[in-house]
């Protein structure tokens, strides 16, 4: 009946509000850069999803309907290029025990990332200091997060930029 659209809308507003606020929204935490060599370099990244909702749904993840999230490490060309020698992943970030990746270290697949919850990232990239890296983390449901640095030794992030859907 036509006295109750008004009440009907307003429950249904309020839910998809609700529901928009608990979608996965992915976010990456501070960088920390030591180095190793002249040119040699160990980033670490937290990779979150601060969203109540996980990144990819169960049956999604077993269908692959939806393609998995992935977090991307690249450096600058020509000269002062960058280049991606190793990459690893942590479930936990508390008590890192890593996983290496076997192909591509630049671009890492990722499981799917829980709600409320983080893996950690970490690669060895060879590049001069002062050469500048991107991270890209793409979820198809969860949005895009950047971040940028310049390699230069640091416990926290530089240059840090994050992005929205």
């Amino acid at each position: 009946p036509g006295w109750l659209l008004e009440e009907v809308c307003a429950r249904n507003a309020r839910f998809t509000l609700v529901h928009a606020d608990a979608m996965p929204k992915v976010a990456i935490g501070p960088i920390a850069v030591r180095r190793l060599g002249p040119t040699l370099w160990r980033l670490e990244a937290d990779l979150r999803n601060d969203g109540i909702m996980d990144s990819r749904t169960a049956l999604a993840e077993r269908t692959r309907v939806i393609p998995p999230d992935e977090v991307v490490c690249a450096g600058s060309e020509g000269a002062g290029a960058v280049r991606v020698l190793w990459a690893a992943i942590a479930r936990d970030p508390l008590a890192p025990r890593y996983e290496p990746v076997e192909r591509r270290p630049e671009r890492v697949p990722l499981p799917t990332l829980r709600g409320r919850s983080a893996l950690r990232a970490a690669w060895l990239v060879e590049g001069p200091e002062g050469a500048r890296v991107r991270i890209t983390l793409r979820s198809p449901k969860g949005g895009l997060a950047r971040s940028g640095l310049v390699l230069h030794e640091t416990a926290g992030p530089s240059d840090n930029e994050q992005r929205g859907r």
